[in-house]
């Protein structure tokens, strides 16, 4: 009966053939156990057991087994999903720490921009204050060594000999030759206010500065107009008029050779760079042809070069003015040139002079002819 049970069962789940060893096997248990129906079921189960008959404890331990896997992934899925919002979390609060903490370094920094703006502020309204204290001393001081300088001069000038006045105007008239025939001058090109300009600065031997300036002049003669500048150029006072008002000026007569000859002594402070020019000069008139000239030159006294400060050097210059007739005009006419040279002084007094000369040309025509501007 067991064999029937077995066979059957081999046929149901498609067992082809069961061997030899599994019936003596089971015709051995067949023997030993007890034909009852209970023991029979256990035997029968206990075999299709062993055959692998039992299908129906393994597909249910089989979807246990996946349903313990889903919930297990699941759950992990749960604890990733809230440690990933925790950090998000954490993240977010250090994030919003950190934007507490620049945000009071930001304040900090402005506060300390405005403390150095306002400290430079500050340095500048206290420099405002004390500029103008600190150029009156400096004006003070340089008006005091100027008059000390004159009251020096004065003591220990020694005249000049005709001689040497006679020399000083030849070597003048060669130096002016030689200003005029430089092919190696600069010009803007074009007439500033209807004057022609050639400038130019050297620093071969020493820094020094070349111009000529010429404009012409109607309704005026070459002799009024000479008279005129001869006048202004004795009267000191007036003389600084044609000069900026940061030069300050001061010259004092040292010999009245004739009424066409005289020599000063010319300081000039300059308060923009404060620098001090000095110079005896030697002033002239003559009249050579239609032509007429005022030339100031400076002179070689070596008298005075011995009792003044030596760290500060005398300056060596050339100026003229020559005035000449217009032949081809029928009217009062006079063609105006002004030319000089100003020699041994720093690079910036070159720069400074070459700008200023163009004033003083406007100035001088603006007292001695017209005024450039007028208000209607």
């Amino acid at each position: 009966m067991v064999w029937d049970i077995i066979k059957s069962q081999s046929l149901r789940f498609g067992i082809q053939k069961v061997s030899d060893d599994q019936i003596a096997m089971i015709s051995h248990t067949q023997k030993d156990i007890n034909l009852h129906g209970i023991y029979e079921n256990a035997t029968i189960k206990s075999f299709s057991h062993a055959l692998g008959f039992n299908h129906t404890n393994s597909d249910f331990t089989s979807r246990r087994r996946r349903k313990v896997s889903e919930e297990e992934r699941k759950a992990k899925h749960r604890e990733v999903q809230r440690r990933f919002i925790q950090r998000k979390k954490e993240a977010l609060e250090q994030t919003k720490e950190m934007v507490c903490l620049l945000e009071a370094q930001v304040s900090y920094l402005k506060v300390s921009q405005e403390k150095v703006v306002l400290k430079a502020k500050n340095g500048e309204l206290q420099l405002a204050v004390e500029y103008p204290l600190r150029c009156r001393d400096h004006l003070s001081d340089a008006l005091r060594r100027m008059e000390e300088e004159i009251e020096l001069v004065v003591r220990h000038y020694v005249p000049l000999q005709y001689k040497q006045i006679q020399y000083a105007r030849i070597q003048a008239f060669a130096e002016i030759c030689q200003i005029l025939s430089d092919p190696n001058y600069q010009t803007i090109g074009t007439a500033t206010l209807g004057w022609v300009d050639r400038r130019k600065m050297e620093t071969i031997n020493e820094t020094a500065v070349k111009f000529v300036f010429e404009k012409t002049f109607v309704n005026v003669s070459p002799l009024e107009l000479y008279q005129r500048t001869w006048k202004k150029m004795c009267d000191a006072a007036i003389l600084r008029d044609f000069f900026s008002p940061a030069l300050m000026l001061r010259k004092h007569v040292l010999q009245q050779i004739d009424d066409d000859t005289f020599v000063t002594y010319r300081v000039i402070y300059n308060r923009q760079n404060r620098e001090i020019t000095r110079a005896v000069e030697l002033s002239y008139r003559t009249q050579k042809g239609d032509d007429y000239y005022l030339i100031t030159q400076s002179v070689n006294v070596p008298s005075l070069t011995k009792c003044l400060d030596k760290s500060r050097p005398w300056s060596k210059m050339l100026t003229w003015i020559k005035l000449s007739p217009i032949a081809e005009l029928e009217a009062d006419a006079c063609r105006f040139q002004y030319g000089g040279r100003l020699g041994n002084i720093t690079a910036d007094g070159a720069r400074y002079w070459l700008m200023e000369i163009l004033l003083v040309v406007f100035r001088y025509e603006s007292l001695m002819i017209r005024p450039l501007f007028s208000l209607r």
